[in-house]
């Protein structure tokens, strides 16, 4: 009866022990943000300049990438306003990160500001031997937000944050300085949320 009982006892510890086995954090997914928590519809509103009907989020993923993407629907259509976000999903040391894909596509244009003056920007232009429909397609440095920022195509602003990167795109009439402006302010609430999610978790 004794031995009996003990046999019990111990497999009853045994299941137990490997119930509190801990998780293996490695391969846990990351948490990720959703890229429609980071703007509201009044901000976005506001620096947009028209109403916002509806949003709407979706997530899709790219090797070790998960891109979280948001559609601002403006009241006026062209007004409306795209914000996707890119964070790593994988916790193996050895998975491509953020950074070393941001490097790879803007490394090579680092120096080039989107407000040099016109002819100092033509003379480099010359120097590079680069026709004029490069110098547009060429993506341009933005300072003041994130690590790092690019113009890109005349319409879209990149953002470096850590390990992750914002992508905006602000619809509407205005010159390019206008849209960039416009991005850059959306840019800066919505990092500020981010870091405001991260430090919550």
């Amino acid at each position: 009866m004794r031995l009996k009982f003990l046999v019990y006892s111990l497999a009853g510890i045994l299941i137990a022990l490997g119930g509190c086995k801990k998780p293996d954090v490695a391969s846990k997914p990351r948490e990720n943000v959703d890229s429609c928590s980071l703007l509201t519809k009044d901000e976005v509103a506001t620096i947009a300049g028209s109403p916002i009907r509806e949003t709407k989020g979706s997530e899709r993923r790219e090797g070790a990438f998960l891109v979280s993407q948001c559609f601002y629907t403006a009241e006026t259509p062209l007004q409306s306003v795209s914000l996707a976000l890119t964070q790593a999903t994988s916790g193996a040391p050895d998975a491509r990160k953020p950074k070393e894909f941001w490097d790879e596509k803007f490394g090579r244009f680092r120096g080039t500001e989107a407000s040099e003056p016109e002819e100092k920007e033509r003379e480099k232009t010359k120097e590079r031997g680069e026709g004029e429909e490069e110098k547009r397609a060429r993506p341009k440095k933005v300072q003041g937000v994130g690590d790092e920022a690019f113009w890109a195509n005349g319409q879209i602003l990149y953002v470096l944050k850590g390990q992750m990167f914002l992508r905006i795109s602000v619809g509407g009439v205005g010159n390019e300085e206008d849209k960039i402006g416009k991005s850059k302010a959306l840019a800066i609430k919505a990092l500020e949320r981010v870091s405001t999610k991260k430090a919550d978790r």
